[in-house]
């Protein structure tokens, strides 16, 4: 019961506050409404409160960095070029220009006899270099051009007709291994002028030919004439790549290899010349008879001794210096080491028992 009472009295202090709250309200409404407020007039000339701006914030004024500069670098001074001795090379070389010029614009007595001395000079200077260029050569069978060649009119004919026996000699063992495939067509007059030609290195070096015809020839094919055991093989223009008849190959009856020769036509030397370098590029020849074909001995050249990769590089690269008597890092080597080296080089490398060949 008692329970009950207090939750009555709650209830109607809760519904008497809840009155008054509503009541308060009513009044306030009354008194901004606006019929309480008759005299501002017509709503619509009552002016609009001005809304209300907001306050600016204060902008912080930005700070101020000192900029540092860079230190300022003074200027270095251009280095003058050393202007070159009185009477060398390169003094020369430069002024002979400048008294050439200035006599030529003012061509007094004393200019030109300033450029015309200068010039004798220069040729005098010449004349001993070359002088001084014979007396080294004289007697150096690496530098000598006597030690490899004749320089004589009839001994240089006479010697190219030995070079001519001997390469003879050397072309006839090489076709003893080597024949020559041969390729044709009919109605081909230049494929008739090769079969010839190869008929002649037939009867005078040995050349075994086998002939290959494109096509059919007829009866008038000078080419079939020749080689009358030829083969009808279309099919060898793909095989072969053929572009250009006649087409010649040579062919190592030995290791079945096969190497171009040409694909048009050749005279009997050429294809001696041509025989040579198929045989010293395929090793179809020994060293020794290859040797005998060269105009010029091995044993006074030194392109074989001057690479890069060589032992006498690396002994000369241990004496280099590192400037030059101009002043230059050029790696220089002094002459009288440069000269003593290679020729003990050479030496080193020369059999105990050679022998000249004489030619």
């Amino acid at each position: 019961m008692r329970a009950l009472l207090k939750i009555s009295l709650l209830a109607i202090a809760t519904a008497g506050t809840l009155y008054v709250s509503s009541v308060s309200a009513q009044v306030s409404d009354y008194k901004n409404s606006f019929w309480n407020t008759a005299e501002e007039g017509w709503f619509w000339y009552k002016k609009d409160p001005e809304p209300v701006k907001p306050k600016k914030k204060k902008e912080e004024e930005p700070k101020i960095i000192a900029e540092t500069k860079p230190e300022e670098k003074k200027p270095e001074e251009p280095v003058m070029p050393q202007a070159p001795a009185v009477f060398s090379a390169a003094w020369v070389r430069e002024n002979l220009k400048v008294f050439k010029e200035v006599a030529w614009n003012e061509p007094t007595v004393e200019n030109l006899r300033a450029y015309l001395y200068l010039q004798r000079f220069a040729i005098d200077r010449s004349e001993q270099f070359a002088y001084a260029g014979q007396l080294a050569m004289m007697g150096d069978p690496f530098l000598d051009e006597t030690a490899r060649t004749p320089n004589g009119g009839a001994i240089f004919s006479e010697r190219q007709l030995l070079l001519d026996g001997v390469q003879h000699n050397v072309l006839k063992k090489f076709f003893k291994k080597v024949g020559v495939l041969f390729f044709f067509k009919n109605d081909c007059y230049i494929c008739n002028m090769q079969a010839q030609v190869l008929q002649y290195a037939n009867r005078t070096l040995g050349v075994e030919v086998q002939a290959v015809s494109i096509d059919t020839p007829d009866k008038n094919s000078i080419a079939a004439q020749i080689f009358p055991d030829y083969e009808i093989s279309k099919e060898s223009i793909q095989a072969y790549k053929l572009k250009a008849l006649p087409a010649t190959f040579f062919i190592n009856t030995e290791t079945k290899e096969v190497k171009p020769l040409v694909q048009g036509f050749l005279t009997l030397n050429d294809i001696s010349k041509r025989s040579v370098i198929t045989a010293r590029n395929s090793n179809w020849l020994p060293p020794d008879d290859l040797q005998q074909l060269k105009p010029v001995d091995d044993i006074t050249s030194l392109s074989s001794l001057l690479t890069e990769d060589s032992e006498l590089a690396r002994t000369l690269t241990k004496l280099k210096s590192q400037t030059n008597p101009l002043g230059k890092d050029t790696n220089y080597i002094n002459s009288k080491d440069f000269v003593r080296e290679i020729i003990k080089y050479k030496e080193s490398k020369t059999p105990e028992d050679f022998i000249p060949r004489g030619f």
